[in-house]
């Protein structure tokens, strides 16, 4: 296992930094600061938004959300409501792509033509397997799922910065 203690030496204005930050994302390590603003995941508010979903279910949006952060949305998490959000980076309001986590499934909604958020995979656990599905094939691969949720993920991007004019309902 390789040694994860690490001593980093801060100036002081780094220290203020890192310690305002604390604060503000209300975490309490240095490392958790560092995640957050590093956008690394799974971060405490991505876990605690996952805590809903059984294990069973945990990987395929957990790659799937990794996925969705090499790309530049401006990611929300509401751990409350177990949605992770994914926003037009211009506008943080227009709401692009949304991962819905419930105790038996998750749900990948995005935004199609017409402005509405729309199903195109996700998975559940009907409590003897998981059974994944996209919009075109239930009974699919976990990784079926994830490409799908990343593929679409990356036209709805190339949409939102290029054609705007294709998501006028939002």
């Amino acid at each position: 296992m390789p040694d994860t203690s690490n001593s980093v030496t801060l100036d002081e204005d780094v220290a203020l930094e890192i310690r305002r930050l604390q604060d503000a994302y209300g975490v309490d390590s240095v490392n958790e600061v560092l995640r957050q603003a590093l956008d690394v995941v799974p971060d405490a508010v991505v876990s605690e938004a996952f805590s809903v979903l059984p294990e069973s279910l945990r990987p395929a949006p957990g790659a799937a959300i990794n996925a969705l952060d090499e790309i530049r949305f401006s990611r929300q998490v509401d751990p409350e409501a177990s949605v992770v959000r994914y926003a037009d980076p211009d506008d943080s309001e227009r709401v692009l792509v949304e991962i819905a986590l419930t105790p038996t499934s998750f749900e990948a909604l995005f935004l199609d033509e017409s402005g509405d958020l729309v199903a195109v995979g996700g998975g559940r656990d009907e409590g003897d397997g998981v059974t994944y599905w996209t919009a075109d094939e239930e009974g699919v691969a976990a990784i079926d799922v994830v490409t799908t949720i990343r593929d679409r993920g990356q036209d709805v991007y190339r949409n939102a910065l290029f054609d705007e004019s294709a998501y006028t309902g939002c």
